[in-house]
C-alpha cells in the first residue's frame, strides 16, 4: 500500500496564488491537502473555498477540511464568533467565570458544528479533519461548570460536580467530548463524508483525550491520528515520533480504523530542519501509511509559527515525502 502524504494549507484563497501552491504540493509528493476552513471562510469565502477544493481535486489530490478554530474547541488560531452569537453557551470555568470557548455539551454548539459540516459538504469535503478538540484548561482553572454540564454530571454520577479537577471530572470531560464528536461524525457520515480525528500526545499540557481507545471508539470515525511534534513537546525526532506512530497504528488497527501521523513543519529553528526528514522516516519505519505535515511552506504564512528558514523546512518535507512514497 502506497504511503499517503498530506499537508495543511491556509495560505490564501486567490487562485493566482493557490494554483501555484497546489502545483508545488503535487511536485513535492503530496497526495492530499488539509484545507483549513474557519468560521470566517464559511461566512465570507464559501465560493472561494469551493473553487479551491475543486482546483485541488483537479490535480488528483484528496481533500480534507479542518474546522479551524471553530468554537475555539478545535485546533487553530482563528477567532470564533460563537461566543458572541451564543453567550449563553460559552464554557464556564471552575472559577465561575465565562470564557470565549463554546461548551461542548450545549445544543447551540452542536447545531453550530452541524452548520459547519453542511458548509464543508457544499465545499466538497471528502474527509473532515477533527483537529485537537479540547476543553479550556488553563492556569489552574478548568472548564466547563455551566448549569448544563453540572446537571449532566449529576445525572451520570449521582452527585454534584466538584470544583476540584478530580478524576471523575476528567472522565466527564472526555466522555462529553467523545459524545460531541460521535454526534458530529455521524452527521458528517450521513452526508457521505469520512471523519478523521487527531488528538495530541498524552504528555501535552491539555491533550483533550488521554484514553486513546475511547477516542478511537467514537461512532462514525474512520481515521485516528496524533501529532507528535518533537520540537514542541520535547523529544528526539526518531524515537519520539516513531514511538507515537507505532502506538497510533496499534490503536487504529485495534478499532478497524485507518490512521495518520503528523510531523512538525512549524517553529523549527535554523539548523534543525533535517529533523523533519528524520521524523518522516521514523513514522514510516514505525508502520505509518499516512503522514501529514503542518504546514505548507514551513508555515511561512503565520509569523508566530513559521520555521526560522521556512523554504528549507519545506524542502526537507518534500524530499521526505517523495522518499517514503518511493518505497511503495
Amino acid at each position: 500500500m502506497t504511503i499517503q502524504t498530506g499537508v495543511a494549507y491556509f495560505e490564501g484563497r486567490a487562485p493566482r496564488h493557490t494554483s501555484r501552491d497546489l502545483d508545488d504540493m503535487v511536485d513535492s509528493g503530496c497526495t492530499y491537502v488539509i484545507h483549513c476552513y474557519s468560521e470566517f471562510d464559511v461566512k465570507y469565502a464559501p465560493d472561494s473555498m469551493r473553487r479551491l477544493v475543486a482546483d485541488t481535486r483537479a490535480r488528483g489530490l484528496g481533500v480534507w477540511l479542518d474546522p479551524w478554530g471553530v468554537g475555539e474547541v478545535f485546533g487553530g488560531e482563528p477567532f470564533s464568533r460563537f461566543g458572541a452569537v451564543h453567550p449563553e453557551a460559552r464554557q464556564i470555568g471552575s472559577n465561575g467565570l465565562a470564557n470565549t470557548h463554546a461548551c461542548l455539551n450545549q445544543p447551540a454548539f452542536r447545531a453550530w458544528v452541524h452548520d459547519w459540516v453542511d458548509a464543508a459538504a457544499v465545499a466538497g469535503a471528502e474527509t473532515i479533519f477533527w483537529d485537537e478538540p479540547t476543553w479550556e484548561i488553563r492556569g489552574g482553572t478548568w472548564s466547563c461548570r455551566c448549569e448544563r454540564c453540572q446537571a449532566l454530571f449529576r445525572e451520570r454520577n449521582g452527585a454534584a460536580m466538584p470544583v476540584e479537577f478530580v478524576p471523575e471530572v476528567k472522565l466527564f470531560l472526555e466522555v462529553s467530548m467523545a459524545d460531541l464528536l460521535s454526534d458530529a461524525c455521524t452527521y458528517a457520515r450521513a452526508k457521505g463524508i469520512e471523519n478523521a480525528l487527531c488528538i495530541m500526545p498524552p504528555e501535552a499540557t491539555n491533550p483533550g483525550f488521554t484514553d486513546w481507545d475511547r477516542a478511537a471508539s467514537i461512532e462514525g470515525l474512520d481515521n485516528f491520528g496524533t501529532d507528535p511534534y518533537w520540537y514542541s513537546f520535547g523529544g528526539d525526532p526518531a524515537e519520539y515520533v516513531g514511538r507515537h506512530a507505532r502506538a497510533t497504528v496499534e490503536v487504529a488497527d485495534r478499532h478497524g480504523l485507518d490512521h495518520h501521523v503528523w510531523v512538525q513543519a512549524f517553529e523549527v529553528p535554523a539548523g534543525r530542519e533535517a529533523e523533519i526528514g528524520i521524523a518522516i522516516d521514523a513514522a514510516a519505519d514505525a508502520g505509518a501509511r499516512n503522514i501529514a505535515a503542518w504546514s505548507y511552506d514551513g508555515c511561512s504564512a503565520m509569523s508566530t509559527c513559521e520555521c526560522s528558514r521556512p523554504e528549507e523546512a519545506w524542502k526537507v518535507v518534500a524530499d521526505g515525502f517523495r522518499r517514503v512514497r518511493s518505497r511503495g
